[in-house]
């Protein structure tokens, strides 16, 4: 009995002993978490990888059996990804698994091409091992082909903390669907990789990686209303800071929207559940990514307020406009609008509200029916400088406002404009929108442009005279140019024109010079004026097109045509304020002077057409009637080439004259002979005399008829300088 009961306290100690020293299942403790985060990139698509974990090792995991993956991750033709993390070394691995063991599930076959893979990686699971798997880090290659019913896939491992890894797929057959999955592989996290044919860059980084996350207002979002998302609530590790806001509103993956700030608004037009997706990048370039659901439902009443301009100075007074439309019957609706403190507000149309002046509140004592609209207008006056509580300008306030009832109980904020500038000087382009006929600024005018008012523009343009109200500022012929656009395309000061930058027109330069090769003579008469007529063809309907020709400042340019434009003198600038359409052509002829003591040499025209709509510049071009840079060359000669003389001599008084033709005529010809025959220099030549070979060409020009501009039959035309 006591043998018994001392090998029973042996045993009994034993035990005690085990269970202190063996590490059973119970005591088993994971490695610690490794501070890594991973990231997936493809294009603009982006996406953070929580590394998967379970109890054993990835070979276990992944579970290899019958030719076959068995994590419990697989989906039929679906190519899977994912980082698996071992629970007792820590040591993180690449898994990829295509389609699955499924008795309906089609062959297939993939190419996965590999680069960036760090040393020391290997292939810690080949499925199936008859597949062709090559390792030569950083690249890599496998090749897979599985037949109905089974799976393939591969394992890379171990991964170290840092890495970046490419992986350009082909997808061959067997598979209609790439995702990426994270966390617990009992409830998994998918994500669906937007493209099977562009490639992947798989990240590695230490350290932590920002958070996402956002909200928004109103908390209960209604269709056809602005939703205002914040994310000022996402941060960026110590030491680190966000950079960069990327939106996906419509849950198809693609971030559509980017932005410094953290604030954006956007409006669904469709009642029901929307996923929007947050992107935050921080200054290293890591990335994170949150996704929240935004019930939107029917709006029951909205409030839009209208700003009668984008800017005002001290002391003016401008025109605010609420429209008001409720989906429901509403009683007891209320309007409050809110402005800054010392502005002032007269009710100009109080919608049959009553209006409360100390505390700016309208309430409508009567029941507004289902799709019944009311109208409030009021007129702010802006303090005087003096007054002004603000610091210096220019300034932004905001001018917000909204509704509430009693019954249904509601409150939505005013959506539309709700800000003004307060500046010193106006924009020019919003006082010539608020300018009376007596050219006087009254901001309370609606933001567009009349004919009338544009008519006055180009009067303050073409006399260089200061607008009113922006402190004396002169008219350029691009702010001009974009007020005709504005007027014919009726856009309001306070919105942009519409983005269009194809190219509208086309402009041709013709070059009339009084001589051949574009050739002026200033010491005779009538030498040193020519003409210059610009072709324009639309291809395409224009709001706003300018010319400008650069030329020398003392050469005189004198309008003969400007075909409906407007022309402007001291900048040498035409501006059309009617629309061309597709098709016309407009034609503008000006004639130059060249002053009598020119220096001789070639100057290059240099002339730019634009439009404000559509948005275009473009050089003007030569018509081609002289080669390369000298069709947009005028050249001042003392000295003319001896068939240009010949042509155009006066027989009658033996000396130049600019008016003729050409042509050399009969009685031409034989002054060329005879100052050939006499050896005599010719006049206008600068001492030139005829030798046999140019009398030969001479009496080529005059028998054919060819002007002394062009290229004899079969033969080589003559340079301007002969």
């Amino acid at each position: 009995m006591r043998i018994v009961r001392g090998s029973l306290y042996l045993a009994l100690a034993l035990l005690m002993v085990a269970l202190l020293v063996w590490p059973g299942e119970a005591q088993q403790q994971p490695a610690p978490a490794q501070n890594v985060f991973y990231t997936v990139q493809q294009g603009a698509f982006s996406a953070t990888l929580t590394p998967v974990s379970s109890s054993g090792s990835v070979v276990d995991f992944y579970n290899y059996s019958n030719f076959s993956a068995h994590s419990g991750l697989e989906v039929e033709q679906q190519s899977i990804l994912f980082i698996y993390r071992d629970p007792t070394s820590g040591q993180a691995s690449l898994v990829i698994i295509h389609s699955k063991e499924d008795g309906n599930s089609p062959a297939g076959s993939v190419t996965f091409d590999f680069s960036g893979l760090p040393p020391g990686v290997q292939w810690q699971v080949q499925d199936d091992a008859d597949d062709s798997y090559t390792l030569n880090p950083p690249t890599g290659q496998a090749i897979w082909n599985w037949q109905a019913g089974f799976t393939d896939g591969a394992v890379l491992g171990p991964l170290p903390d840092s890495f970046k890894i490419t992986i350009t797929p082909t997808f061959t057959a067997g598979i209609n669907d790439w995702a990426l999955v994270s966390g617990d592989p009992t409830n998994p996290q998918k994500t669906s990789i937007p493209s099977l044919t562009k490639a992947i860059t798989i990240t590695a980084t230490k350290g932590q990686p920002p958070t996402a996350d956002f909200t928004f207002s109103p908390a209960q979002p209604s269709a056809g209303l602005p939703l205002t998302f914040d994310a000022s609530a996402s941060r960026a590790p110590a030491g680190n800071q966000i950079v960069n806001y990327e939106w996906d509103f419509n849950n198809d993956g693609i971030f559509e929207v980017s932005t410094t700030s953290p604030t954006v608004q956007h409006t669904f037009d469709q009642t029901g559940d929307h996923t929007v997706a947050l992107r935050v990048t921080d200054n290293r370039g890591v990335t994170a990514t949150v996704s929240k659901k935004v019930t939107v439902v029917e709006v029951s009443s909205e409030a839009v307020q209208q700003i009668s301009t984008p800017a005002a100075a001290p002391g003016m007074t401008f025109r605010v406009t609420t429209n008001i439309k409720v989906r429901t019957p509403v009683n007891g609706l209320g309007l409050q609008e809110n402005v800054p403190a010392g502005w002032k507000i007269t009710p100009v149309d109080n919608g049959g509200a009553t209006f409360k002046p100390s505390l700016n509140q309208w309430v409508f004592p009567q029941t507004i029916r289902s799709g019944e609209t009311r109208r409030i207008v009021l007129d702010v006056t802006v303090p005087n400088s003096n007054e002004l509580a603000s610091g210096p300008l220019p300034a932004t306030f905001d001018l917000s406002c909204f509704i509430e009832s009693a019954s249904p109980a509601f409150e939505i904020n005013c959506s539309g404009e709700q800000q003004v500038e307060l500046v010193s000087c106006l924009p020019i382009k919003v006082a010539v929108a608020h300018l009376t006929p007596e050219d006087v600024i009254d901001l309370r005018l609606d933001e567009q442009i009349t004919a009338d008012q544009l008519q006055r523009a180009v009067g303050f343009w073409l006399e260089d005279a200061g607008v009113p109200g922006t402190c004396a500022a002169a008219i350029s012929l691009e702010t001009m140019k974009d007020i005709t656009a504005r007027e014919i395309s009726g856009t309001p000061v306070d919105q942009p024109l519409p983005v269009d930058q194809q190219v509208g027109a086309t402009v041709t330069r013709t070059i009339l010079t009084p001589l051949p090769f574009h050739q002026v003579i200033p010491s005779r008469d009538n030498g040193n004026i020519f003409r210059v007529r610009l072709q324009i063809k639309a291809t395409r309907e224009l709001d706003g097109l300018g010319l400008n020709e650069v030329l020398p400042s003392n050469w005189k340019v004198q309008p003969i045509d400007n075909d409906g434009a407007s022309f402007k003198a001291s900048t040498r600038e035409w501006l059309f304020t009617g629309k061309i359409r597709t098709g016309q052509q407009r034609t503008v002829v000006y004639q130059v002077t060249v002053p009598r003591d020119e220096p001789t040499g070639c100057i290059n025209f240099q002339g730019r057409v634009d439009c404000a709509l559509p948005q275009f510049e473009s050089d003007i071009q030569g018509d081609g009637s002289m080669p390369g840079m000298l069709a947009n060359q005028v050249c001042v000669v003392q000295c003319l080439s001896v068939p240009v003389a010949i042509a155009h001599l006066d027989t009658s008084i033996n000396d130049i004259n600019v008016t003729l033709s050409n042509v050399i005529s009969f009685d031409q010809i034989q002054a060329a002979i005879a100052f050939w025959l006499e050896d005599a220099t010719v006049p206008g030549t600068c001492g030139k005399q005829i030798d046999f070979e140019m009398m030969k060409m001479l009496i080529a020009y005059w028998l054919t008829g060819v002007p002394v501009d062009q290229p004899v039959p079969a033969g080589v035309q003559l340079p301007p300088t002969n």
